[in-house]
C-alpha cells in the first residue's frame, strides 16, 4: 500500500497537499521578515507575495511566493522590529 500526498520530502504529489491557514500565517511572516531584513523585496512585490500567500491553497502555490528568495539571516531583533515599524507604517499610509 502506498501513502500519496503525505506532504514529506520526495513525495510526488508533495506539492499539490492542501496548505492550512496556519501555513498561509507562517508564510506571510516569513514574507515580513524578509523584507525587513532587506531581502531584496520592494515593498509592493512584499504586498503581493503575502497575497499569493493568503490566497494559497496547495504547497507548491505557498513555495512559489518565496521562491527565488535566500534562507533568512539572523539579524538583532531591535534592527527587525524598526525596520517592521517601517513597514507597517508604509503599508498602512500607501495610496
Amino acid at each position: 500500500m502506498s501513502v500519496h500526498g503525505s506532504g514529506l520530502p520526495g513525495d510526488a504529489n508533495a506539492s499539490q497537499s492542501l496548505v492550512r491557514d496556519a501555513e498561509r500565517d507562517a508564510a506571510v511572516d516569513r514574507l515580513k521578515r524578509d523584507y525587513v531584513e532587506g531581502r531584496r523585496l520592494t515593498l509592493d512585490e512584499s504586498g503581493d507575495r503575502m497575497s499569493l500567500a493568503l490566497e494559497s491553497r496547495t504547497v507548491g502555490d505557498l513555495s512559489a511566493a518565496r521562491l527565488d528568495l535566500p534562507e533568512p539571516l539572523a539579524l538583532p531583533d531591535a534592527l527587525i522590529s524598526g525596520r517592521y515599524r517601517r513597514w507597517a507604517f508604509l503599508t498602512q499610509h500607501r495610496a
